[in-house]
């Protein structure tokens, strides 16, 4: 025995076999003895109680990369975006070492935040940055590993709404790009890329969801996207363009989209060589969605289908893209001037 047991259990019989009912920290577990016999069950208890506490103590947890690898298990479960999560993670982890938790404090994280700041990327991104090392301490207090998060104090940017919106000519030579690169055939997602592109200029979808799109996704002239990012179940109607557009694909998976890894990484980069292929400067795949709603509205769509559509959790967001319109509007009547005589 290698740890002090909680020797309070309880016995319960179900479908034949009696299980051992018992806490440790707090924590219930209710495990089967596999015994027909109370007996049996009774003498095998405390070998079960000490096997579970041995399971989850057997490795201390002490350091930094003890507290990272538990914090990536419980990610890759419940997020979807834990890819990204974990390069967050490493980059921290390279800057401060393989410290004691005791030793990360406020200073050394406050130290990797401004690091991240002199360099090449945005102040949305630095956010994202903070919110991990955040997030993961917070689960270290849980977890009883830490007595506070050293990054309680670390404050984020405050983020200018970024909304890039493409003009029909630019999105003209965007799809024009994605299909050459497609026809080359060089490699399954570059040629798959195409597909995925008009999918999001189609549908205003995002990347996420497109890449997790199933065949049996497509109901009633509609995608059925079962996890969006507000958790809830929408519908996505398909046009005939795009049904004409998706029949050319084989269905060779369950997947719609067969990438070698459902990462929307990989997408991105492609993104990187069509854009520049086109000959536009800048501009995100995300962007494709944003100029989805930007269309929608100039179309005269009201502005609650335009948030079904979406996917929004409320109006506050899509309210952007009607503001956004009305900036339009105004540059294009101010840049309207008519030969008048009796000016």
């Amino acid at each position: 025995m290698t740890g002090k047991t909680n020797a309070n259990y309880v016995l319960y019989k179900r479908n034949g076999l009696y299980y051992v009912s018992f806490s440790i920290h707090s924590k219930r577990f209710r495990i089967s003895s596999k015994c027909t016999v109370k007996a049996e069950a009774n003498n095998l208890a405390p070998r079960i109680i000490q096997e579970k506490y041995d399971e989850l103590y057997a490795v201390p947890i002490s350091k930094l990369s003890d507290l990272m690898s538990r914090y990536i298990d419980l990610i890759k479960i419940r997020n979807k975006d834990w890819h990204s999560k974990i390069h967050k993670l490493k980059l921290f982890f390279e800057f401060s070492g393989d410290r004691e938790l005791a030793d990360i404090t406020p200073m050394l994280c406050q130290e990797f935040i401004n690091n991240l700041s002199k360099g090449n990327i945005t102040e949305a991104t630095v956010n994202r940055y903070i919110a991990t090392l955040k997030h993961m301490f917070n689960k270290a207090l849980d977890w009883e590993l830490m007595e506070r998060n050293p990054m309680r104090k670390v404050k984020q940017f405050k983020e200018k709404p970024r909304m890039r919106f493409f003009s029909s000519s630019e999105l003209e030579r965007l799809i024009y790009a994605a299909r050459k690169l497609s026809r080359k055939r060089k490699s399954d997602n570059q040629t798959i890329f195409y597909y995925i592109m008009m999918v999001a200029v189609y549908t205003g979808m995002r990347l996420g969801e497109i890449i997790h799109l199933k065949w049996m996704d497509i109901r009633d002239g509609e995608f059925a996207i079962q996890n969006s990012k507000s958790g809830k179940k929408r519908f996505v109607p398909i046009n005939d363009e795009l049904f004409d557009i998706l029949r050319e694909l084989e269905s060779t998976s369950e997947y719609i989209f067969p990438l070698k890894r459902r990462s929307s990484d990989v997408i991105t980069k492609i993104w990187h060589k069509v854009r520049e292929e086109a000959g536009i400067a800048d501009g995100r795949f995300h962007d494709l969605r944003h100029t989805f709603g930007s269309f929608l509205i100039r179309a005269g769509v009201d502005v609650v289908t335009v948030k079904e559509l979406l996917g929004h959790s409320d109006l506050k967001m899509t309210q952007i893209y009607v503001h956004s319109s009305s900036a339009q509007k105004r540059k294009a009547v101010g840049e309207l001037r008519i030969s008048n005589p009796f000016i």
